[in-house]
């Protein structure tokens, strides 16, 4: 490959493969012409010379005309190379939003192969859909300990949904919760036991949720609805046994009809 020119390099830098840019100075210099003027002017064969101009004319540095019954290719301003940059920056504005989306999940994983604790944040409707349906890929059974109600009045369609998902892999839940929470009945056809405390003494604001070595905090104000997924077997064990000792202070609850 022939040393690139100082504008070629420079044409490199906001964007422009190597060979583009020695096509496109190439171009520049000559401002409109045929095929066989530009391969006297850079170093590639037939083939390989229209796949560059054609990609210059992709990126709309190039234009393509027929003139006397020939094709011509005729360079744009330059300023279109301005366009070209304002498109790398907003590719890499993309990619800092993929990469910010992918950051928690790329750290839970380090931190658990390092024997740290795996935490991740999520905010929103659909940041908290997205703890619950892990809860169920887990495919273990889950211990809860639940609000009054607020993810019924926070996510009415999902939350009837969540449970026929659960009850299709038939997680078994065991539950506390304030007795005002209308989904938490004992019944074992749908693979659930609870235990309730008077609403007006134990007002909850928080859902927790145990399910092998992972733990959810999840809160529910309409504005600000947070939630946080720990996946980590000492901190899970943890809160097992705090689970077991408040299920056994609970009273039964009455069986579903």
């Amino acid at each position: 490959m022939p040393t690139p020119t100082n504008l070629a390099v420079l044409l490199s830098t906001v964007g422009l493969e190597p060979k583009e840019a020695l096509v496109y100075e190439a171009l520049l210099g000559l401002g409109k012409t045929g095929i066989g003027q530009l391969l006297n002017r850079v170093p590639y064969k037939r083939g390989n010379t229209y796949v560059l101009v054609y990609s210059l004319i992709k990126k709309g540095l190039v234009a393509e005309i027929e003139e006397h019954g020939r094709k011509v290719f005729v360079v744009e301003p330059p300023d279109r190379l301005m366009a070209l940059v304002e498109e790398r920056q907003k590719d890499t504005a993309r990619q800092q939003q993929t990469l910010d989306r992918a950051l928690p999940d790329l750290l839970s994983r380090y931190r658990l192969a390092m024997n740290k604790p795996g935490v991740r944040y999520f905010e929103g409707r659909e940041g908290i859909i997205k703890i619950y349906e892990e809860l169920l890929a887990n495919n273990l059974p889950i211990d809860s300990i639940e609000e009054k109600g607020d993810l019924v009045a926070y996510l009415p369609d999902y939350a009837p949904e969540y449970v026929r998902k659960r009850i299709a892999k038939k997680l078994f839940n065991r539950v506390i919760s304030p007795d005002s929470n209308s989904l938490n009945k004992t019944d074992p056809a749908k693979f659930i036991e609870a235990r309730l405390a008077p609403a007006a003494r134990f007002p909850f604001r928080m859902d927790i949720k145990i399910s092998g070595n992972k733990v959810s905090l999840i809160t529910f104000q309409k504005e600000d609805a947070v939630g946080v997924l720990i996946d980590n077997p000492e901190i899970a064990a943890n809160f097992h046994i705090l689970f077991e000792f408040l299920w056994g202070l609970m009273p039964h609850a009455a069986t579903a009809v």
